[in-house]
């Protein structure tokens, strides 16, 4: 939507974003593809400019991760600075009279290839992968008021799932939720859309993939592989890059000369038996001239002599 940015970071860092132009968005919704690294916390980065069609309204947002809804916000219009970077990093939650956060977090997803791991829901399957963020406009009704308890939830467990349940995905993460870590008492406010709760007026969805499942899907160029240094023009060079390349010309030069000396030994071996010739000057390739029997005896006639045998009956 014009005026509304969304994204996710790590390490203070917006992922690259990917799209795929064979995939066409429902309306209002915006579907972008980005990398995940296990064990990395991420967070969902929002930044509203002057040019955002509701900038008079409260808004309420809510993110989803795997389709779980885990958190929601409300951002005030009054509070709203244009340009200003907001980042949403946790769930908050209230449990017992005890206050906590869930840092979010991506990790490994197990796949079973056996297919003996248990059915799990096909619903909660087709969500994998996807961190969704909707946007509403809001009224406030109470303000100020005490959040009820709820339960913790242990979204960072590694799930398992049958390899067949994902066929054709290349879902290789999941998104979850960090150990919970006290944090101070916190307040709530209760809100009434303005928009129909199955209308928001912007979704952004974020498809997180590995690098490479996002390059087999041709997202991310393959890697192209180096080209050799005895390939590459002279002039292109580094010094390093020279280096290297002298340092590769003289073992292959070494091992050449230790190649050559080997040969000319077994040759000179090989001279020495009866019944071989060969041509060898230093510097010049091995030439096989003749190979033949011992000699001969011949008569005086220069032909072979025959034994016959005279001893008849």
């Amino acid at each position: 939507m014009d005026g509304l940015d969304v994204h996710i970071r790590v390490n203070n860092q917006r992922l690259e974003e990917y799209s795929d132009e064979s995939e066409e968005d429902p309306p209002q919704t915006i579907t972008k593809y980005v990398v995940a690294t296990s064990g990395a916390n991420f967070s969902v980065a929002l930044q509203f400019d002057p040019s955002f069609a509701y900038m008079d309204n409260d808004i309420r947002c809510i993110i989803f991760l795997d389709g779980n809804r885990v958190e929601k916000s409300l951002l005030k219009a009054s509070k709203r600075r244009p340009s200003t970077l907001q980042e949403r990093k946790a769930r908050r939650v209230c449990k017992d009279g005890n206050y906590f956060k869930q840092s979010f977090i991506f990790s490994d997803l197990a796949i079973d290839v056996s297919g003996e791991t248990p059915g799990t829901n096909q619903k909660a399957i087709d969500a994998l992968g996807e961190i969704t963020v909707k946007f509403h406009r809001a009224t406030i009704i109470s303000p100020g008021i005490q959040p009820r308890s709820k339960n913790l939830i242990d979204y960072g467990q590694v799930l398992s799932v049958a390899e067949k349940a994902i066929k054709g995905r290349d879902v290789s993460h999941q998104a979850g939720l960090a150990q919970a870590v006290p944090i101070s008492k916190f307040k709530v406010t209760k809100t009434k859309n303005i928009d129909p709760s199955d209308r928001p007026f912007a979704v952004y969805k974020f498809r997180y993939r590995s690098a490479k499942a996002l390059k087999s899907m041709g997202l991310i160029p393959q890697t192209p592989k180096p080209i050799p240094l005895e390939e590459r023009p002279i002039e292109e060079l580094t010094l390093e890059e020279t280096r290297e390349l002298l340092r590769r010309q003289r073992e292959r030069s070494a091992r050449a000369g230790t190649i050559k000396r080997e040969i000319k030994s077994e040759i000179d071996q090989l001279k020495r038996e009866p019944g071989f010739q060969s041509q060898w000057e230093d510097g010049d390739d091995l030439a096989i001239i003749e190979e033949r029997p011992a000699k001969r005896h011949k008569d005086n006639f220069g032909g072979p002599i025959e034994t016959l045998d005279l001893t008849g009956d």
